[in-house]
């Protein structure tokens, strides 16, 4: 077998002949960085190219194509921010990208250790090929401080062009300069709880039992957020045991969440009217199974005050066995869910009465900013 000598300034390495080969731009493959401190040089290592399942849901197949269009239209670099809740579909997004770029012959790079640095910004942007850089989860990866020294990598200032792809499970934990500046964040596609439509595809394609479908659907508008890694368990279980999603929920590693900064509107409707319980009542939990009206010291000081509404509660109470009484709302007496107005109505009917809870989420949408002087 021949040898080759390859040098590189000042050092020569000696390789196989049949293991060397040249090209005039990197192949369309996956690539992720390295560094060898002997030379003290970056360079690629290529790794397994990503695979998709057969059928992709929801609106990831709009975005993909958008992106790479837009990409391939613009001169420049392009930055994309996937941004939600964890388990929605922003990695499966950024993969399916990088696999319809591959098909177009641009490589995909991905980023996992927090490089950041002249040295490093020169290297990505030594690779004249356009291509995918793609950094994963990138707020576990680049801390506060990190992340500002990388800023200036997806500024486009430099003449290679390059596809910056960033997930992250929270906008949060993102440098407020990657935010509100399309110059070097383009797009900022955020994933919030999966979409009723996208569910009710999933379930009419893998649940096995279908008359289940309009209470799931009912179930998972309850919640802030329910993502795909819950729903796809979820059928699975439900498939197996021939459960309900409720009855499944108690055993499986899943808590449907509500976003630490969601807070609600309580009110109790009854008799023609309408109680609220709190006004600023930000410990609803949906994902408990259940919403507590106490009736005895913890009654709302409103509805204890009207004596007709007090009785009519009392009427359809229930009791634990400390000989507390209270009236329970669980997801299964779900009457309504609003939308365009995030409120759900729980509705409960008993001797002849009816009395409905309704739960309004104030601000689903709350953002916690960084302040460093604050710290």
């Amino acid at each position: 077998m021949t040898k080759v000598f390859l040098k590189s300034g000042n050092t020569i390495r000696i390789r196989d002949n049949d293991a060397v080969r040249a090209f005039d731009e990197l192949p369309p493959e996956t690539y992720t960085v390295k560094f060898d401190e002997r030379s003290g040089e970056f360079y690629l290592e290529q790794i397994e190219n990503f695979t998709l399942p057969d059928k992709i849901y929801g609106k990831n197949n709009n975005y993909s194509e958008r992106i790479l269009n837009t990409f391939n239209q613009r001169t420049g670099s392009t930055g994309v921010l996937l941004s939600g809740i964890k388990g929605a579909g922003k990695t499966l997004l950024a993969k399916q990208t990088a696999v319809s770029a591959r098909g177009l012959g641009i490589p995909t790079i991905v980023i996992n250790r927090d490089w950041h640095g002249d040295e490093f910004n020169s290297f990505i942007q030594s690779i004249s090929t356009p291509a995918i850089v793609l950094f994963d989860e990138f707020e576990k990866i680049y801390d506060y401080m990190s992340q500002r020294k990388i800023l200036t990598l997806f500024d486009g200032v430099f003449p290679s062009r390059k596809l910056f792809m960033v997930t992250t499970n929270t906008d949060r934990d993102v440098s407020e300069f990657m935010q509100n500046r399309p110059g070097r964040v383009y797009y900022n596609f955020r994933f919030d709880t999966l979409e009723q439509d996208f569910i009710q595809e999933f379930l009419e394609d893998r649940l096995e039992d279908k008359s289940q479908i309009d209470d799931i659907l009912k179930y998972t508008k309850v919640f802030s957020f329910f993502n795909f890694d819950m729903l796809n368990a979820a059928v699975e279980e439900m498939n197996r045991y021939g459960e309900t999603l409720p009855e499944v929920l108690e055993v499986l590693n899943i808590r449907p969440e509500n976003r630490n900064t969601d807070t609600f509107k309580l009110e109790i409707v009854m008799n023609g009217k309408t109680f609220m319980v709190d006004r600023n009542y930000s410990n609803f939990q949906p994902n408990s199974f259940e919403y507590l009206v106490w009736l005895d010291d913890d009654m709302p000081k409103e509805l204890s005050k009207d004596t007709e509404a007090k009785s009519t509660l009392t009427e359809m109470a229930g009791e634990n066995e400390w000989g507390e009484t209270y009236l329970s709302f669980n997801p299964q007496l779900i009457k309504s869910f609003d939308q365009v107005d995030n409120r759900f109505v729980y509705e409960v009917n008993r001797n002849g009465k009816t009395v409905e809870l309704h739960v309004t989420r104030n601000d689903p949408l709350a953002k916690w900013t960084y302040n460093p002087n604050a710290f």
